[in-house]
């Protein structure tokens, strides 16, 4: 399974499940709507600035996955290795393990990392 994989986990609901978590330590896979798809929080570790870091509250744009729009969002910092992403709309299918990569305003690449992991605003409160 992946997260946002639709195909595959069988019919009889109201509305259609996607996959929103995979918990290998548990054998879990966690369904849901696709409205819980979207989240609007990206941690990133692993990071690799290829210029000097921007500072927490920088504005960014952050490409989530191969092939996707830039969106953008604000970093805050969490030491040398990770930050956060406080994205403007949140996105679908946030992946732990896929590649985030940032930009500035004039598409010149920052740096990178890995998602760790995302999450709502509304669900963290």
């Amino acid at each position: 399974f992946t997260v946002g994989q639709r195909r595959g986990l069988g019919g009889g609901f109201a509305e259609p499940l996607y996959v929103l978590e995979i918990r290998p330590e548990r054998r879990e896979v966690v369904v849901g709507t696709r409205d819980e798809l979207y989240e609007d929080i990206v941690a990133v570790t692993g990071l690799n600035w290829l210029v000097e870091p921007p500072a927490s509250g920088s504005r960014v744009r952050v490409q989530l996955r191969y092939r996707a729009p830039l969106v953008k969002g604000t970093l805050r910092c969490g030491g040398d290795h990770q930050v956060e992403v406080e994205l403007d709309e949140a996105q679908p299918a946030v992946t732990p393990g896929q590649s985030a990569v940032f930009f500035d305003a004039d598409d010149v690449v920052l740096g990178g990392g890995r998602i760790q992991r995302a999450y709502s605003r509304a669900g963290a409160a």
